[in-house]
């Protein structure tokens, strides 16, 4: 009886569309409707078994079904349908945040395998792992333990989890291997260092971004977006009474038209001057008329004293002086100029702002893979020896490759600059840029390596 009166309702609402049924699910309320619609349809049993076949999967699919018609409570009332949405727009900041997210966890987790790796293998050993451990401390979950073993070192706060040579000397320490080559080399504690300082600044300021920072970022977007969306609501309120007024006022015009007893109409009088043709004219229409002569006559007196009227050449002339003045000091150095002209549209593009966004995405791989794939934390073999050589060569000449880009983009950026190539220097994003492709660079001039 109720799947029954749902597609009585769903019928009534197209039908109500009169000869444009599809506007039921294309019109303002279309995801509304078409959630009532699928609810509808789905509710049959019939169409479960087509769609997912006979069996009891389909029975459940039809129990979840009838379950999900209690969420058309949302699109009954008003205020909770509002906060719905807003969730649900809130839901598309989320996507931008959770991809800083993602941004920071990168970059600690680099940070923790290039600091705590050697120390700590089980929680830093790989990228995966490493954002998985990340992952764990920013829900707070005992994020001291990892902590304490990098403060500590792992010889002296195992946390549980590593074992030394010496503790197999005797009685194992654990049932779970009777001897030191039964380890897994990830619970060994081979070369332990205490790192006290680091490690604190480290967890607090990993803790206090994601923990916090971060997770103020997730609640902030939700409520401004159901901020926006009640408004929106009580916007579309506001317009709903507006068009339900003038409607009203619509009518009582219309019955205003209809024949008095005298047999005479009374209109609206649509003259200027006033005068009595038989039509007698209402006070809102003389108001309007007003209102639309004194706007008239400011707009009349603004041009006039402004001159544009008796000297209308002036606008004319001052674009043409405007134009000539950027021709004479757009190239003022000429073929310096000219080519600081270059260099700043080729910045400016946006096929290379692409292309340097997929440069910084590709570092951001590059620096990843040669932080896990570091040949000092790996069994030494024939083959795994040449697989590393080779991938540290594409990975180092990816890098250099990905540096000389940057630079170009800042020597661009610089000599767009023209006459003012210091203009490049006052923006804080282009320091920042600057003093990373700078530190880029050091390693490979200091570097004693063959």
């Amino acid at each position: 009886m109720i799947v029954y009166t749902f597609c009585a309702e769903v019928l009534v609402k197209i039908l109500a569309n009169g000869l444009a049924p599809w506007n039921y699910l294309v019109g303002l309320d279309w995801k509304w409707n078409l959630f009532d619609f699928a609810i509808a349809i789905l509710s049959f049993n019939e169409v479960t078994t087509f769609l997912f076949g006979d069996t009891g999967g389909s029975i459940m699919v039809l129990r979840l079904f009838r379950l999900a018609r209690l969420f058309k409570l949302f699109a009954k009332v008003p205020k909770l349908r509002a906060i719905i949405m807003g969730m649900v727009a809130g839901l598309r900041a989320v996507v931008y945040i959770t991809l800083l997210v993602f941004l920071n966890f990168y970059i600690f987790a680099i940070g923790g395998i290039l600091f705590f790796r050697s120390n700590d293998p089980f929680h830093f050993a790989t990228v995966p792992v490493a954002l998985l451990t990340l992952f764990r401390a920013s829900t707070l979950e005992d994020w001291s333990d990892i902590m304490y073993i990098a403060y500590f070192g792992c010889d002296r706060f195992t946390g549980g989890i590593y074992f030394q040579q010496s503790d197999f000397d005797g009685e194992p320490p654990t049932p779970f291997f009777s001897s030191w080559d039964e380890v897994p080399v990830k619970f060994r504690c081979t070369s332990p260092s205490a790192q006290p300082y680091l490690s604190v600044a480290f967890w607090v300021i990993f803790v206090t971004c994601s923990a916090f920072i971060m997770l103020s970022l997730f609640i902030g977007a939700v409520t401004i977006a159901m901020s926006a969306e009640l408004q929106q609501a009580k916007l579309r309120e506001e317009k709903r009474k507006q068009k339900a007024y003038l409607q009203q006022r619509a009518e009582e015009f219309k019955r205003s038209k209809a024949p008095s007893r005298s047999g005479r109409s009374v209109r609206l009088n649509s003259s200027l001057d006033g005068s009595q043709t038989g039509e007698v004219p209402s006070r809102d229409s003389l108001e309007h008329v007003h209102m639309d002569l004194k706007l008239r006559g400011l707009i009349f007196d603004a041009w006039q004293s402004s001159g544009m009227l008796e000297h209308p050449e002036k606008l004319l002339s001052e674009s043409h002086r405007e134009q000539a003045f950027v021709d004479v000091t757009e190239y003022r150095l000429g073929a310096y100029s000219r080519f600081a002209a270059m260099c700043r549209s080729t910045a400016e593009h946006q096929w290379f702002s692409a292309f340097i966004t997929c440069c910084i995405l590709l570092a951001g791989v590059v620096v990843g893979l040669s932080a896990q794939f570091d040949d000092t934390d790996v069994d030494h073999n024939p083959q795994s020896d040449s697989n590393l050589r080779a991938l540290g060569s594409v990975l180092w000449y990816s890098d250099v490759a990905i540096t000389w880009v940057f630079t170009v983009e800042m020597v661009l950026k610089i000599l767009a600059g023209d006459t003012e190539p210091q203009q490049y220097f006052r923006s804080k994003w282009n320091l920042f840029d600057f003093a990373i492709v700078v530190c880029s660079w050091i390693p490979y001039f200091t570097s004693t390596e063959d």
